[in-house]
């Protein structure tokens, strides 16, 4: 998606009220809407991206599975598994909904996130899309903590809030 591309704009209660592109929300303070994807092999480890160095915000740092912006008129469900498949290659994964409308910000960065959690096989490479995604690793939920607590400024700020908010429903 292009910084130009059209998405919903919502307001502080996340009801539609027209349509802007990344840009002038973040310019303007306003919330967007985010679906982001957390998924989980058959062993419980959690799979990370490392968002490219030409990203917008936050490049070159740890990132849950897949994110990104609901299109114009696209069900929160639906723009997840699209980044799914745009950023990592994998499509046809069931997605369970963790919450759906979560207020979270990082300064100028303000959205409305819907949070799905997945699993795929740990033997399934992804095929990354190089202008957003650098390289993905698994990640066993103590070596992530660990990482997160010893180097917090690799990780973008508002996935680590979404994993300290639901850190409990998403391994469950």
């Amino acid at each position: 998606m292009s910084r130009y591309d059209k998405i919903p704009r919502v307001n502080d209660d996340n009801e539609v009220i027209g349509e802007t592109t990344i840009t002038e929300a973040v310019e303007n303070g306003w919330y967007r809407r985010i679906s982001r994807v957390f998924l989980f092999d058959e062993q419980g480890r959690l799979l990370l991206q490392k968002r490219s160095s030409q990203m917008r915000s936050f490049p070159n740092l740890w990132d849950q599975s897949a994110a990104g912006h609901s299109d114009v008129g696209e069900e929160p469900v639906a723009a997840a598994k699209r980044e799914l498949y745009e950023e990592l290659g994998l499509g046809d994964l069931e997605l369970k909904e963790i919450v759906d409308g979560f207020a979270n910000s990082h300064g100028s960065e303000k959205t409305f996130d819907s949070v799905y959690i997945g699993l795929v096989d740990s033997n399934v490479s992804p095929k990354l899309d190089d202008q957003e995604v650098s390289e993905t690793r698994w990640f066993t939920i103590d070596e992530f903590e660990m990482a997160l607590a010893e180097n917090p400024t690799d990780f973008v700020p508002p996935f680590v809030n979404v994993w300290k908010n639901f850190k409990d429903r998403l391994l469950q």
